[in-house]
């Protein structure tokens, strides 16, 4: 009874984690395969996302990795290394993501396959790695490093003709955001128009980029300008059936509606906003909704009702804690507060939250200050990236070139062996064959001087017999 309590006690661990299933089967990772294996190799990203996302494993770090080794199993078992280094970067972004790694280490694990990948002449998994990398480097706030390897990524994929690649038009759309962010409207314009032009049929990425250009237009009080992408922007989501994003657009726009005066279209379309934001409790943009209804309600001197949005907007204080989010919707309560006050003609509270707005509008500034780059700075860091990957690919060559050097010397030197030795071979066969030839005549000549020695003591013989026949003769007679 001890050993059997004993062996159960041992066996414990491994029964337990047999029990512990995974939240798929290998059946799922052979169809995932076969999806991948039948798309395009630059839609094997975004597949991935969808998958994951639908077996619920994405934001699970154990499930999730195991479901990436598995799936490279596949791979490799098919012998199909283009599906394989595309879950390898989605397997290195999201592993880098579990561990919350560093922006620097981060960088150095996507270089490392870029440079792979460039040594096995994939240049289109070479720019997914980069873009995967500005991807990684923007959940770090590195608005610098993001564009210098974005820039970078672009000039790449012109050199290598890879302009009709999903990942290319992903890294326009993804660098006119960052500029967005680093309040470079222009510029920023200019990206997601390029974002536009290089559309593969991807209809998220042309719709961000024609909500970018809305926002950026509103930036630079274009305001026509902007409600007529934003109209494009809502009519392509309707027409896809993306609603969810078309109630981001409709937020945006409301913005510029409201600056120009029309004002129902602008608070119908920020109630929709606001609404969808407080059902998937994004409370930022929920404030931003509040923001904006309790600003048109002052406009339209429904005072009752902006109160009750400006109550709603400061319960959502305490939600919002990321900065600068929580710096922002502090900002707009006091603003939206202060212009309330101003219109109820309660000035006592409206000194209050202009003191308010004053503190928080500095702290916003203070943040942008340091989070802003200027076009010296963006541009020596872009150079200077250029030409450590210059160096780098100069550094890659000159290693295939010796390596090649090597072979060729190496290749050179054995064909010179071989012919010195089959020179050598041929002399020596010769050399044999004469003396062979000359043993041979020796041979021949010593046979003939043999057979001329023994016919000549074959005639001394005779002779000598002759003689003495001869002598005895002599004295017979004498």
């Amino acid at each position: 009874m001890r050993k059997l309590i004993f062996i159960l006690l041992l066996f414990a661990p491994f029964l337990a984690a047999a029990q512990q299933k995974m939240p798929y089967s290998l059946v799922d990772v052979e169809e995932l395969y076969e999806q991948c294996n039948s798309s395009r190799e630059d839609a094997v990203h975004r597949i991935l996302v969808d998958y994951t996302n639908k077996l619920e494993i994405r934001k699970k770090p154990k499930e999730c990795l195991q479901f990436f080794a598995d799936l490279k199993q596949v791979c490799n078992r098919n012998n199909n290394s283009t599906i394989y280094r595309r879950v390898e970067i989605f397997e290195t972004g999201s592993k880098l993501r579990f561990e919350n790694r560093a922006a620097k280490e981060g960088q150095q694990a996507f270089e490392a396959l870029f440079d792979q990948y460039l040594a096995k002449n994939d240049a289109a998994a070479a720019l997914e790695s980069l873009y995967e990398l500005g991807q990684f480097l923007q959940s770090k706030s590195e608005n610098l490093g993001v564009l210098k390897i974005l820039f970078y990524a672009e000039k790449f994929a012109q050199k290598n003709n890879l302009q009709n690649k999903i990942s290319y038009q992903g890294l326009l759309h993804r660098i006119g955001y960052v500029l967005w962010v680093l309040d470079k409207p222009q510029k920023s314009i200019t990206y997601f128009k390029k974002s536009l032009e290089a559309s593969n049929g991807l209809v998220m990425d042309s719709l961000i980029a024609l909500n970018g250009i809305g926002i950026n237009y509103q930036k630079l009080d274009s305001l026509h300008k902007s409600l007529r992408y934003f109209n494009m922007a809502s009519q392509m989501a309707e027409r896809t059936n993306n609603h969810v994003f078309n109630t981001v657009i409709l937020g945006s726009a409301s913005a510029t509606l409201e600056k120009l005066d029309s004002l129902d279209n602008a608070f119908h379309y920020a109630g929709i906003y606001k609404n969808e934001c407080v059902k998937d409790s994004l409370w930022a943009n929920a404030a931003e909704g509040y923001y904006r209804m309790a600003l048109i309600e002052i406009k339209r001197t429904n005072y009752k009702n902006s109160k009750i949005f400006i109550d709603s907007l400061e319960k959502l204080l305490v939600k919002v804690k990321t900065t600068p989010n929580d710096i922002i919707v502090n900002k707009r309560y006091k603003e939206v507060a202060y212009n309330y006050y101003v219109a109820v003609n309660d000035y006592k509270n409206a000194l209050y939250a202009h003191q308010g707005f004053i503190h928080y509008d500095s702290l916003f500034n203070d943040y942008s200050n340091k989070n802003t780059i200027s076009e010296l700075e963006l541009n020596a860091a872009i150079r200077m990236y250029e030409q450590e990957m210059a160096e780098k690919e100069h550094a890659r060559k000159l290693k295939d070139w010796l390596k090649t050097g090597i072979t060729v010397a190496a290749l050179l030197t054995i064909i010179f062996l071989s012919v010195w030795g089959f020179k050598k071979i041929k002399k020596m066969q010769k050399q044999k064959a004469e003396t062979e030839i000359i043993n041979q005549q020796q041979a021949t000549e010593i046979e003939i001087l043999k057979e001329q020695l023994l016919n000549q003591l074959a005639a001394i013989r005779t002779h000598n017999a002759g003689y003495e026949a001869l002598a005895a003769q002599n004295l017979e007679y004498a």
